[in-house]
């Protein structure tokens, strides 16, 4: 699926009005170098040539860089320049700073690359207060709004993950911004989209520079850097022969890892003309550095057949691939090796200059955005004169970046008067500070119910210093609402927050009587609550408030068994939820609980008294591809007895799915469900098969729960999470032979609010 991406994002490029293929078909005119410097004197006193490497770009096939190295390495081949492009602008970068070969093969076997062409951290990093968004919302589709009109993103990808991915990787050497200084003199080549000219990056960050290098147009926002705006260098230079030739290789090895164009009956297929076209984009500038070679130049093509731009898996094939190339040409390459001490020598200048873990001096923030500096630095555990911990950062960075003001929160290490200053910089999203949301809910059981409900949620963010939002929302369709909330915190880290919230929804609740439907009444709650709460980290928030509000119900179909429909609201609510799933459709992993206690007082203006307690808890467990999961819940009015707004409902997908949408009614109810499905890797977006075993009733009085006159369903499914929200097929057999089948979009395991 990655690869198809990156190809299609290609194609988009190609496309574009900034970038034509004919602009990029001559190499050297077109090539800007930032403050790029020849070779040294010292260079060219050599008895040996001046060797270049000249890696070009191709997504996760350019692991097989790694394998080419290995085998330069093992024949004793020193390299003086180095040059790379998109992928192999990566592999460059770490190799020029002096990381082991071998840590490079281990770190690009272990790195999670697929986590790179995603933006979001994982959902039990985010802030507390975006999970909470995920129980009314399945999807991101989301615009920016703004004091000047509709806003796009500038990217499908901001490139969050992969930057921090690429400063994890280069993070000993952060203290060299000249290229020049490291071991190997090295440049990063990407395009600028403005005048689709080649651009040689030879200082400054060096994750930031190979992230530019590899912003695919339309994937990935443009990168500012020296006044440019950079793009994916293999649009103009994929295989930058003459970049390093300008810095004074006399002798280029050049590794060409781009595809070739495939036949005319092979393309045929949606897959191979977006392949095709790509190919197309890049192989005229590579074809023209490669005319610029000379007889005493070598060209290494590795066989790549069957391997993808996406096929970050398969790097231990992949390096291989490389390594078989280099070994092809060994009675070539065999002139350029060196003498032992020659090598030695040569491999302790390659380690020389990396940078050993030390204390941080002094923590700036670079601030872009309408939050105070405290707003960032609250959530940021690094001490000053502590020893950096990267991993404890980047969940720091991840949950500011999960607060879902930022476009890009990075960090750098950077030498300051004599200081390691760890440099924070967080900025706001160009598409913000307001947003429009889509959600889409859609079920039917083929029966006697379809829902279908369709909903925009407007947030404004950032308000004031302290990260204050106002969120609105308005859903059409079977369960209609409209909904507005306050949250302001109190403290920069958000620990305690004050909220003011109002709403009014309708829905219809369905009374059964020996299985069969009596009555259908319509309810509709107009209510509004002020109160206060904290978080606790990441993972769970404590809310206590005072509601109140107006109950109306109509009978639509039927007789009325119920007394006192029509009701006034006052309560006192106590909330607690604990959320650490990593999904709500279908959790990997992960624990969610919530436990409620309503206190309902005439003296607070309600119709009644009475108390409610309510309690729920589900959890996930997955072993490679298996998954265990499951929950319970109960509800009981503990005093006195409730009116027909808050009673509790049975029936409907996962919630005894043999039965209709909300069955059974009644003031308490037990539930719980266990469920084991597996994941398979589809071509395009993987899905689960899986089976769920559901049991539970309504009850006047929970104390007359007993298994036997529970209800039972037993359902097979197939879901998956796709781009519209998590899409459903099921089919379930109940009690009494009741069965049904379903179609569900956006519907969730766990549906809190």
């Amino acid at each position: 699926m990655v690869g198809l991406f990156l190809r299609v994002a290609l194609v988009v490029a190609a496309l574009s009005s900034f970038v034509t293929v004919s602009a990029f078909a001559e190499p050297s005119d077109d090539v800007e170098y930032i403050t790029a410097s020849v070779s040294s004197s010292s260079d060219n006193a050599r008895v040996r040539p001046v060797i270049g490497l000249v890696l070009s770009g191709g997504g996760a096939k350019g692991i097989a860089h790694v394998g080419v190295l290995k085998v330069l390495e093992e024949m004793q081949i020193p390299i003086d320049v180095i040059v790379g492009t998109s992928a192999g602008a990566s592999v460059a970068g770490v190799y020029a700073m002096g990381m082991p070969l071998d840590e490079i093969e281990d770190r690009f076997h272990q790195m999670d690359w697929d986590k790179g062409w995603t933006d979001e951290p994982p959902r039990q990093d985010k802030a507390f207060r975006r999970k909470r968004d995920d129980y009314d919302f399945a999807t991101d589709l989301t615009i920016g709004l703004g004091a000047d009109g509709v806003k796009f993103r500038k990217g499908l990808i901001q490139g969050q993950q992969l930057l921090t991915i690429l400063s994890d990787l280069t993070l000993s050497a952060t203290h060299i911004e000249d290229y020049d200084q490291f071991p190997i003199r090295y440049r990063a080549i990407a395009s600028d989209i403005e005048t689709g000219e080649t651009v040689a990056i030879d200082k400054g960050n060096l994750a930031l520079a190979m992230r530019a290098s590899m912003s695919i147009p339309g994937a990935f926002p443009p990168v500012e850097y020296e006044g440019h705006l950079l793009v994916d260098g293999g649009i103009s230079n994929n295989l930058p022969i003459d970049v390093a030739r300008e810095l004074g290789a006399e002798l280029i090895i050049a590794v060409d890892i781009s595809s070739p164009l495939l036949e005319g009956d092979k393309v045929n297929s949606l897959v191979g003309v977006v392949e095709q076209l790509t190919t197309l984009l890049t192989s005229r500038n590579v074809e023209a550095q490669k005319a610029t070679l000379t007889e005493t130049d070598i060209l290494l093509t590795p066989n790549l057949e069957g391997a993808g731009a996406g096929d970050f898996d398969r790097s231990d094939e992949l390096v291989e691939m490389g390594a078989t190339a280099a070994r092809r040409s060994a009675v070539r390459l065999k002139s350029l090796a060196v003498d032992n001490e020659t090598w030695l020598a040569y491999q302790q200048k390659r380690g020389r200059n990396l940078r050993l873990a030390q204390p941080v001096d002094r923590i700036e923030i670079v601030n872009q955005s309408d939050v105070a500096d405290e707003f960032i630095s609250s959530r940021i555990k690094q001490s000053e004169g502590q020893m950096l911990d990267v991993k404890e950062l980047e969940r720091d960075l991840d949950e500011i970046y999960g607060l879902g003001y930022f476009e890009r929160v990075t960090y750098d290490i950077v030498n300051q008067d004599g200081e390691n200053t760890l440099k924070v910089e967080a900025i706001e999203k160009s598409w913000g500070p307001d947003y429009l949301r889509f959600g889409l809910q859609f079920e039917d059981n083929f029966q006697d119910d379809t829902q279908f409900n369709l909903t925009f949620h407007y947030d404004q963010t950032a308000i004031n210093d302290l990260g204050a939002e106002w969120q609105s929302a308005v859903r059409i369709g079977s369960e209609p609402f409209i909904r507005t909330e306050f949250f302001q915190p109190i403290t920069y880290e958000s620990t305690y927050f004050l909220s003011l919230r109002g709403e009014f929804k309708e829905l219809d609740l369905n009374i059964y009587e020996n299985g069969s439907k009596s009555s259908e009444w319509s309810v509709a709650n107009a209510n509004a609550d002020f109160g206060l709460g904290r978080e606790f980290g990441t993972s769970s928030e404590l809310r206590v408030f005072y509601q109140l509000g107006k109950v109306d119900a109509e009978l639509e179909i039927g007789k009325e068994p119920i007394d006192q429909l029509d009701e006034d609201l006052g309560s006192v609510v106590t909330r607690y939820t604990y959320d650490s799933l990593d999904n709500l459709f279908l959790p990997h992993h992960g624990v969610i609980l919530q436990a409620e206690y309503i206190a309902s007082r005439e003296d607070l203006g309600a119709t009644r008294d009475y108390d409610r307690a309510s309690v729920m808890l589900g959890s996930a467990y997955t072993f490679k591809r298996y998954t265990i999961a499951g929950s319970a819940s109960a509800s009981s009015v503990t005093k006195n007895s409730a009116g027909i707004s808050d009673f509790a409902t049975l029936g409907g997908l996962f919630n005894l799915s043999a039965y209709g949408r909300n069955e059974f009614a009644g003031p308490d109810s037990t539930y719980f469900n266990a469920m084991v499905y597996r994941e398979y890797g589809g071509p395009f977006i993987p899905y689960m098969l899986g089976f769920s075993y559901e049991a539970g009733n309504v009850w006047d009085d929970i104390t007359e729960t007993s298994w036997d006159a529970l209800l039972h369903s037993y359902t097979i499914f197939v879901g998956s999470d796709t781009p519209l929200g998590p899409v459903t097929l099921a089919a379930s057999y109940g009690d009494s032979e009741n069965q049904a089948i379903y179609i569900a979009i956006g519907h969730d395991l766990y549906s809190m609010y």
